[in-house]
């Protein structure tokens, strides 16, 4: 009598599985390769045209109407493309254990390019005669726009580093909740 036959699923099956899944050649349903790196493309372009191709035009129009602006539009060009390329992985790498560590990176380098146009952002904007009364005045400057920017990276780069130590502590329980068996 031979020997059972090694079983060929059981290197692909991830070394978590939830208690409801019963059975046991069942894994996490994730895009493939390809249509993840297709979407990170469209991520990539869109992403590329926010922070690559409009701040530059913005900062030339401030010049241009006698605005000063501290910071050249090149910095602003290779910053972006790094952000664009690093949410551009970001996505692509979500069913791997890379998505965690991308994750904090492309967060930083958010916090970042933020805190440069928070370095260089003495200007307010002001809203007068609200409420009937011309003496009320309602001021709010870039400073604090950028800072409420901020934060939802800061709660960004928490989430990730969540899902980083969750990764390395319980390979493969992730998938399941992001990617269902259906």
């Amino acid at each position: 009598m031979e020997p059972p036959a090694a079983n060929d699923n059981a290197s692909k099956v991830p070394a978590y599985r939830p208690a409801y899944v019963t059975d046991p050649f069942a894994r996490p349903r994730y895009p493939s390769v390809m249509t993840r790196v297709a979407i990170g493309v469209l991520i990539f372009l869109g992403v590329f045209v926010v922070l690559v191709v409009l701040p530059p035009y913005i900062v030339d129009l401030l010049r241009s109407n006698g605005i000063p602006i501290s910071f050249s539009a090149g910095d602003l060009v290779y910053v972006g493309i790094l952000l664009a390329i690093l949410t551009a992985a970001y996505y692509a790498v979500r069913p791997t254990i890379a998505y965690g560590p991308i994750g904090i990176a492309t967060d930083i380098g958010e916090l970042a390019y933020l805190y440069a146009f928070y370095l260089a952002s003495p200007y307010h904007f002001s809203l007068s005669g609200l409420g009937g009364s011309a003496n009320e005045a309602v001021t709010i400057g870039l400073a604090v726009v950028l800072l409420i920017l901020a934060v939802g990276s800061v709660i960004n780069l928490a989430r990730n580093a969540a899902i980083t130590i969750r990764d390395f502590r319980r390979p493969g329980e992730r998938l399941w909740r992001t990617y269902p068996v259906r």
